[in-house]
């Protein structure tokens, strides 16, 4: 019970945790004789996709598809502890990213990679949409950007996709 709320929550830092989480994982802290936080730091090392999967694996593995005033476009999200395996990786996730959303036949295709250390994510495109310089985050690389403070899919970014995207519809 504790290790689904750990990945749930990513160890109760995400906006989409309740009180009811917290409260939960505090009482499993008194009942499993485990060091918690150790075992979450390994849990999400083990967990790594960028470690054991390949890019099209990576795409894949927690993947949502949306639309939004009529474009289609997919999500995935990985969890990570650091983002070094994401460096090395990062030319074949954005063709990774570029594949599927050809064969899905997507506007486009967006990668979440969150740091569970950090509370922060990298967010990689298969390409920008229209209106796209009005994100307001750090931009690293082509269609490569710093989301400071954004560990959730469904409760931040896409929000934030989904007004760039009616932004430019307007």
């Amino acid at each position: 019970m504790a290790s689904g709320i750990i990945s749930d929550t990513l160890f109760l830092r995400s906006p989409t945790t309740t009180d009811v989480d917290r409260d939960v994982l505090e009482w499993l802290r008194g009942l499993c004789g485990e060091d918690l936080d150790r075992y979450a730091r390994e849990f999400f090392e083990i967990g790594s996709a960028l470690r054991s999967s390949t890019p099209a694996g990576v795409i894949g593995e927690d993947c949502k598809e949306f639309s939004e005033h009529g474009v289609r476009f997919s999500i995935s999200q990985i969890e990570e502890t650091g983002f070094d395996l994401f460096w090395e990786r990062k030319d074949d996730l954005r063709t990774a990213l570029e594949d599927f959303a050809a064969r899905q036949r997507l506007d486009f295709s967006a990668l979440l990679v969150t740091d569970v250390v950090s509370n922060g994510s990298l967010l990689l495109l298969s390409r920008e949409p229209e209106a796209w310089e009005e994100i307001h985050y750090p931009r690293l690389d082509r269609g490569l950007y710093s989301l400071k403070n954004v560990v959730s899919r469904k409760k931040q970014l896409l929000p934030l996709l989904a007004r760039l995207i009616h932004e430019s519809a307007s």
